[in-house]
């Protein structure tokens, strides 16, 4: 999308080279807090998720080479295989990063595609589901960059025992949801005070 970019080590989105927030920050606060996870634990999780999608995202563009990854990385890749298997799902986009002009908020979308049926998709890779209905919030965000088609969405966690959890998140009130933590988030934006 011409006008949006952004910054890797930062994770700052720019449209038109005006700051605006991500899908992340602004459901911030229904996340869930991992202050029982100590800094160098979250940092590794953190990392592992980085190769995880970087794993998925070439394999999307048949670029994976898979004799060239690391042993803790295999069953990731078994797990993944999978689930394409099982569900045949094919890849329109992956790791595609989209404005919302409307709002005014940036995402990178982790998965989109179809089923075996030619169902719409919206997937976001998980390392776990203790973001709970966040997550659902968070691919209602990312469904609204798209307004051509009704996606069912997803979390999938691939595991590292060869499996995967596919959940899917069709609550009504995602989307309001979303757009009251927007409101709140340009609320604390403002200083006007």
């Amino acid at each position: 999308m011409d006008g949006l970019t952004f910054d890797e080590p930062t994770h700052v989105y720019r449209w038109n080279g005006v700051v605006v927030p991500s899908v992340t920050q602004i459901i911030r606060p229904i996340a869930p807090s991992y202050n029982f996870v100590t800094p160098e634990q979250l940092e590794h999780a953190r990392q592992e998720g980085v190769a995880i999608h970087r794993m998925v995202e070439l394999e999307a563009n048949h670029d994976l080479d898979e004799d060239a990854l690391p042993e803790w990385l295999r069953p990731y890749f078994t797990a993944w295989r999978k689930f394409v298997d099982e569900t045949g799902f094919a890849i329109e986009q992956s790791e595609k990063r989209d404005y919302n002009p409307a709002l005014r908020y940036a995402g990178t979308l982790d998965l989109r595609g179809r089923n075996r049926k030619g169902t719409p998709w919206l997937i976001d890779l998980k390392r776990s589901f203790l973001a709970g209905r966040a997550i659902g919030v968070q691919l209602a965000a990312y469904a609204a960059f798209d307004k051509t088609c009704s996606p069912h969405r997803f979390g999938l966690r691939l595991m590292n025992n060869g499996e995967y959890r596919l959940r899917e998140f069709s609550d009504s009130s995602d989307w309001s949801t979303f757009v009251a933590c927007l409101t709140l988030h340009r609320f604390n934006e403002r200083s006007d005070v």
